[in-house]
């Protein structure tokens, strides 16, 4: 438990949501693969910060069965070949042993085990001579290699997935979704569950023919926003955590209204309502929830809106052609919808340009095409860019001039606190 209590805080044990449908069916394929070596590999897709990690980390927590269960987040890992072979392996010895410990070789050495020793010590002459290849499929064996001399089995969860295709790009790794799925496929030992928060491309891994693992996963889930009665839940627990009393139930929805039962969103709406309740007397009602949005959502030192920034401009780093890309997706932030037609005539551009860029877009995972439309994936990051870049508010009808306004006002009030 040392280890799961570093990477899943106790506030965020403590408002952890329903997801039982989701907790449920790993805890049914975890049993099959402990009592009958049946391995029914998982991926679980959906919008950054909506909680897929979480639920791996709550079913750690609760874990009672005789398996090893791992954690490897790849946003926090370099996909330089070596680097990312020697973090791998790490993870999987310190989450096995439960140990905080960095030092490779001091891992290795409290399994005792010569075999393995030797093996990691050929490992790092491998390293020494940057051979990429060796370096990655030795890294993607280990697990099998630690569970057959443990004699226990290993459940990997490997998180933002879609991260491991920034390996491809160095010498002897033409493909290596490819040499992911010859380990997986080779092992009887070791479960795999992975996540993804960039959705066209984990579909395009997990689903397409073309990919490696294509057919490899037994089921890709789908992680959605809450329902109503979910975020109903996670609200009131939020407000007893901070002392104040329960919202009455048009308060909760129209907090579920404006996040839209998005876990992050709602989280930190709650979290402005509280504090402007605490630092100014505010009592709590609609008014007050549109205002502790919109500053969430256009205050440059807020969450909300730096979260956005963000994902905005880091997507658009990602792809060729930024200029183009963003006045794309400012014509459909604009329109909520567009068709490549309406792009063409709105841009003065060939219908094959535009074409182009909407799949460069669409790689980003900032917008998703609906038949013969484009629109955003997510429909707040759409209000933060309406709101930013167009000065139009939220509800399309109050200029931002209003929203500056009520900023200067709420910072002469902190600044008195």
């Amino acid at each position: 438990m040392v280890l799961i209590n570093d990477v899943y805080a106790k506030d965020k044990q403590e408002l952890f949501t329903n997801r039982v449908k989701e907790l449920a069916m790993i805890e049914s394929v975890i049993e099959s693969f402990v009592e009958k070596g049946v391995r029914r590999h998982l991926a679980f897709l959906g919008l950054r910060r909506i909680g897929k990690s979480l639920i791996l980390f709550e079913y750690i927590k609760r874990n009672k069965k005789e398996v090893i269960i791992v954690y490897v987040d790849l946003k926090k890992t370099s996909m330089e070949p070596q680097f990312f072979a020697l973090e791998y392996i790490k993870k999987i010895l310190q989450w096995t042993l439960n140990e905080k410990e960095e030092e490779l070789l001091v891992l290795v050495n409290k399994l005792k085990n010569e075999d393995i020793f030797d093996q990691l010590n050929k490992f790092l002459r491998d390293v020494k001579e940057r051979n990429n290849f060796n370096l990655i499929n030795f890294a993607f064996s280990f697990p099998e290699l630690l569970s057959k001399h443990l004699d226990k089995k290993i459940v990997v969860c490997i998180d933002e997935f879609q991260e491991i295709l920034g390996a491809n790009k160095y010498g002897g790794i033409d493909n290596i979704v490819d040499i992911f799925r010859s380990a997986l496929q080779s092992q009887s030992n070791t479960l795999y569950f992975i996540t993804g928060s960039i959705i066209t491309t984990m579909e395009k891994i997990c689903l397409e023919d073309k990919s490696a693992l294509f057919l490899h996963l037994d089921k890709v889930i789908s992680l959605y926003n809450f329902t109503k009665e979910d975020s109903f839940q996670l609200i009131n627990k939020i407000f007893k955590r901070e002392g104040v009393k329960a919202p009455n139930e048009n308060i909760l929805l129209e907090i579920f209204k404006v996040s839209r039962g998005h876990v992050f969103y709602l989280t930190i709406v709650c979290e402005k309502i509280i504090e402007l309740t605490k630092l100014f007397d505010f009592g709590i009602d609609d008014n007050l929830i549109k205002r502790a949005f919109l500053i969430e959502l256009t205050n440059k030192n807020a969450r909300l809106y730096n979260y956005f920034n963000y994902i905005f401009e880091n997507s658009l780093e990602k792809a060729r052609g930024k200029t183009s890309l963003k006045s794309i997706l400012l014509k459909i932030a604009n329109r909520e919808r567009a068709s490549n037609v309406e792009l063409c005539f709105d841009l003065n551009k060939r219908a094959g340009e535009i074409q182009t860029l909407l799949k460069r877009l669409m790689e980003t995972d900032l917008i998703i095409k609906e038949g013969r439309y484009y629109l955003y994936r997510d429909g707040l990051l759409r209000k933060w860019v309406r709101t930013f870049f167009l000065g139009i508010d939220i509800d399309n009808k109050t200029p931002s001039k209003n929203t500056e306004e009520l900023f200067s006002q709420l910072e002469e009030k902190y600044l008195r606190v």
